[in-house]
């Protein structure tokens, strides 16, 4: 069975979100895997980005494009309360939430009130979970290739610090070039050629790449369940 590049970039972003979500919601002390998770951020949003420049030009709403993403996170919230969950970590520590809503402004607002918006949001301290990181790669798809990367790694340098201030330099330099090393490996999503896998490998890459989604939100559930009983 074949597959293709870009399954395998997403299954090393579902690996290291779950990692990071780990660090998050358990082992809130242990930095290193916040830092490793932190790889998952430009390829998931690389990949929404990637779905709005392709959809936008469709004779669709906004919502509707993103009906599943909202119909899920409605589920998950509801299941979350109903469950007993912290409904902080169901709100306002969602990065669907932060997808949806920055999506919107992408799309129907001027670019600049993206990063605004993001930094309200760091401020007041919602933490809608990585909104810089998602207007840094916004800012991505503006400029030209030999630029944008530059200033992709300066940005998330200055964002790293100020949302991990007690990172050691060690750490700190680990995250920016993990962070740099996911954007770059962005270069091969497209490449046509494909990987033959057995069968079972085939099943463990392809399946959770293509439910993504599913298991963003059922190991959120996973952990939170955990987390009371700790």
């Amino acid at each position: 069975m074949d597959i293709k590049y870009r399954d395998i970039l997403k299954i090393i972003g579902i690996i290291t979100m779950i990692i990071d979500h780990i660090g998050y919601y358990l082992l809130p002390d242990n930095l290193w895997l916040r830092v490793i998770g932190r790889v998952a951020m430009p390829i998931f949003g690389i990949l929404f980005m990637e779905g709005l420049e392709r959809n936008k030009q469709e004779n669709k709403g906004y919502i509707h494009r993103q009906k599943q993403l909202i119909i899920a996170t409605i589920i998950y919230i509801i299941i979350g309360l109903l469950a007993g969950f912290n409904s902080y970590y169901l709100l306002f520590s969602n990065i669907i939430i932060t997808f949806i809503l920055m999506g919107w402004l992408y799309l129907n607002a001027e670019r600049w009130s993206v990063v605004v918006f993001a930094i309200v949001i760091q401020l007041l301290q919602f933490k809608l979970d990585s909104s810089l990181y998602f207007a840094s790669i916004i800012f991505y798809y503006q400029y030209p290739p030999k630029e944008r990367y530059l200033f992709i790694y300066s940005l998330c340098f200055a964002i790293s610090y100020y949302l991990f201030p007690s990172l050691s330099y060690p750490q700190l330099i680990l995250l920016i070039l993990l962070y740099y090393l996911s954007i770059k490996l962005w270069d091969y999503r497209d490449i046509s050629d494909k990987i033959k896998v057995s069968g079972w490998a085939y099943t463990l890459i392809r399946y959770p790449s293509k439910y993504s989604l599913e298991v963003y939100y059922l190991h959120i559930l996973a952990l939170l369940g955990l987390q009371q009983l700790l």
